[in-house]
């Protein structure tokens, strides 16, 4: 609470010295909150007597002395606060003033409400004025009988004091005891300013706890520039934003992959029409608006009362969530837009969606407002390498990765340019942890670096899969390993076809990479993936089914829509492992469940056709999956049942150099027996190995056939001893009597005669 100070009368300040305190500018803010204050005290002054502040009027025998000190009081503060004006000092209540176009009763009124806290003979005017000295607080019917001179300026100020008004739509004022204000309480009950408000008034700058949590202010923002064309739009958007306003709320879509462009680009705008920028994430806003309350209304009127005082626009960041693709219930997107519309004049809107304006508009149909629509296309290559040789260049990188390094890294990865911004400071970190010998930055860091950047997306929803293998170990036909290589080319050379020869612009839609990997169980599908994600530097992630798919309505797509979402700008490959799960065939509507599932199908075709990275789907029913998203399959790949050559070749892939194998192991007639999949010929191969390093001996032929026994048990299949009859002896193995349907078989029986020993 400021220090109460002594209100002197006219009498005691001489007018010269009056004159020379008219043009002194207020030293703190208290002193001018004080000044107004004495200022109302006169004007009750004048009222209680009876005469009103009109020079000149003949009607209620003006009091001359009164009105004139009242006149030199208001001259006073008009000459300080233009003196304060000169020094480009602006004082906080002229501030809310402007801010919410107070009229001079509302001001008035204000100042009433909180006269009290500073000045206690207002308290006790007010218990006076209430016949009860207990009552020393201001109610609507108090100031209305203070501050009306008639009948007519009643009516006005009356209106003035209703609960759409100023003072309670920005809740500058309210009702003691809470709850939503009505022309009773307003009139009847305690009228108390807020107490943020007050404390703004006396000098205390800041945001309300309430909103500081939500609001955030945008500093200024350095920008990568963007090409040409987008720069040209970007001008005209200052330009339209800068038309004199139309009194209409205006909505500014910033449409692009990367938030970082658009809070760039909305900061400059904001500081080139004098305001603020305040950021706000979108989807906490929508769980307020999905509460069935006035949570949404009463924060948002405190976010813009907030916003408003220090002249700031809105950014509403991670928009996406109000497009119509987003899954899930449209009235919280409608309250939100339309309680938006009812208190913000600017809003940004950070989104990649471009369904969000049709949202809008049914939100605000029969409204005025303005849409507003720039697109943020994600860097080209030459922004990519223009980005990646800045921010090496501030870190002292530039020198040790050269040319053709940097040129790599902006042709392979799609990265947004806050991503390569976070990348190199990545690398850098990675660099300067190593000791000072080996500190030099190279690019290996920065590939770790962009490996880094993947990891921050996804969530719960994928599985990194960190396995890397090489071409080697890959046995498929030549045709498969040509398409896989075609893949590879796909990606390196984007650039040079997308951009360069302008394929990109001509053709718009459908660019990423999108293969179907088709083929039985354990015949390669993932070993490819991560193939081509090692030798295109990109992390693999599989997808998890199990949490994707939700049997809520709605939820599935929900789900699909932040993987792809998140995936668009990182530099992954999307693995959609036993895909006929979520891709299959659309079947004809016999009920509701068929439709929705025909809907999730139609969702993941656009999303889908929609990502620019690579996607793989593996499935084990190609003839399962629509055909729709067969057509969509730049390249379908078939895995094939291994034959027997190829099973040998599997198995001299299975076994390490350093790996003891005895000399009775025969790779080309496990290869003709052991009809399995390569999966099933590793899993044998390793539970060989261990059995042999149990024992103390080398991998042997009768640890594979028991390896393989167990192998077959596992999948339901009948493992037949007379199968492997040529080994059976030379391998010291026997088969036991038959104790039912099928020998028993154990290559670790002892050797005949032994029981006998």
């Amino acid at each position: 609470m400021a220090p109460r100070r002594k209100l002197l009368s006219r009498k005691q300040i001489p007018p010269r010295d009056r004159v020379a305190a008219g043009l002194r500018p207020y030293q703190t803010f208290v002193e001018h909150l004080h000044d107004e204050l004495d200022r109302l005290w006169l004007l009750f002054d004048l009222r209680l007597a009876g005469a009103r502040p009109k020079p000149g009027d003949e009607q209620g025998g003006p009091e001359p002395d009164r009105e004139k000190e009242l006149a030199d009081k208001r001259s006073a503060i008009a000459g300080r606060l233009l003196a304060c004006a000169e020094e480009q000092v602006e004082v906080p209540l002229e501030r809310l003033r402007a801010a919410f176009g107070l009229t001079p009763f509302e001001v008035d009124a204000l100042l009433a409400s909180l006269a009290p806290t500073f000045d206690a003979r207002f308290g006790h005017l007010y218990g006076q004025l209430h016949d009860n000295p207990e009552k020393r607080f201001l109610t609507g019917e108090l100031i209305l009988d203070l501050l009306s001179l008639d009948r007519a300026s009643r009516a006005e100020n009356v209106a003035r004091l209703h609960p759409s008004g100023a003072l309670f739509k920005w809740k500058l004022v309210h009702v003691e005891g809470g709850g939503e204000p009505n022309s009773t309480s307003i009139h009847l009950r305690p009228l108390l300013a807020d107490l943020h408000v007050v404390r703004l008034l006396a000098g205390e700058f800041g945001l309300h706890p309430q909103v500081a949590r939500l609001l955030h202010p945008i500093g200024p923002v350095e920008r990568a520039p963007f090409d040409a064309p987008v720069e040209a739009r970007i001008a005209r958007l200052d330009e339209r934003l800068a038309e004199p306003a139309r009194r209409q709320p205006a909505f500014v879509h910033l449409r692009g992959p990367d938030g970082d462009d658009a809070i760039s680009v909305a900061a400059a705008s904001a500081a080139r029409l004098g305001l603020q920028l305040f950021e706000l994430q979108a989807p906490e806003l929508l769980a307020m608006a999905a509460q069935p309350s006035e949570a949404l209304t009463d924060t948002l009127r405190l976010v813009m009362r907030d916003a408003r005082i220090y002249r700031g626009a809105l950014l509403l960041t991670k928009a996406d969530v109000l497009g119509d693709r987003h899954p899930g219930p449209e009235e919280p997107r409608r309250s939100l837009f339309a309680a938006l519309a009812g208190v913000a004049p600017l809003v940004f809107l950070a989104a990649d969606d471009d369904a969000i304006e049709a949202v809008a508009r049914r939100s605000l149909r029969g409204r005025g407002f303005r849409w507003i629509e720039l697109a943020l296309p994600a860097p080209t290559y030459e922004r990519r390498l223009a980005t990646w040789e800045r921010e090496l260049g501030a870190i002292g990188g530039a020198a040790a990765v050269d040319a053709a390094a940097r040129a790599e890294l902006a042709a392979r990865h799609d990265l947004t340019v806050s991503q390569i911004r976070r990348a190199a400071a990545s690398a850098e970190d990675l660099a300067r942890s190593r000791p000072s010998r080996e500190a030099a930055l190279g690019p290996d860091d920065l590939r770790a670096g962009v490996r880094r950047q993947t990891r921050r997306v996804l969530g719960d929803l994928a599985t990194p899969v960190t396995a890397r293998h090489r071409w080697g170990d890959l046995v498929i036909s030549e045709g498969s390993l040509g398409q896989l290589r075609e893949i590879c080319a796909y990606h390196t050379r984007r650039h040079t076809v997308l951009d360069a020869w302008g394929f990109g612009e001509r053709l718009q839609r459908g660019l990423g990479i999108h293969a179907l990997f088709c083929g039985p169980p354990g015949t390669g599908k993932t070993m490819a993936a991560s193939i081509l994600a090692a030798e295109l530097d990109l992390e693999l992630y599989r997808i998890d089914l199990s949490l994707v798919i939700n049997k809520y309505i709605g939820e599935t797509e929900k789900n699909l829509a932040r993987i792809f979402r998140e995936a668009a700008s990182a530099p992954v490959i999307l693995f959609f492992d036993e895909a006929d799960a979520l891709f299959a065939r659309r079947t004809k509507v016999q009920d509701s469940h068929d439709r929705y599932a025909n809907l999730e199908t139609g969702y993941l075709l656009q999303r889908i056709e929609d990502h620019p990275g690579i996607t793989i789907l593996a499935t084990n029913l190609s003839e399962n999956l629509d055909q729709a998203f067969l057509r969509r399959m730049g390249f379908i790949i078939d895995f094939p049942f291994p034959d027997a050559a190829a099973r040998q070749r599997i198995l001299e892939k299975l076994f390490p150099p350093a790996a003891p194998l005895a000399g009775d192991v025969d790779i080309a007639y496990l290869g003709q027996r052991l009809q399995l999949a390569g999966g099933n010929l590793r899993n044998i191969a390793l539970r060989a190995a261990f059995a042999a390093a149990e024992r103390g001996q080398p991998i042997g032929m009768g640890h594979m056939l028991l390896a393989a026994k167990r192998e077959y048990e596992k999948l339901g299949k009948p493992f037949l001893p007379s199968d492997f009859s040529e080994y059976l002896d030379a391998a010291g193995l026997q088969v036991a009597p038959p104790a039912g349907p099928a020998a028993v078989f154990s290559p670790f029986a002892p050797p005949r005669g032994a029981e006998d020993r």
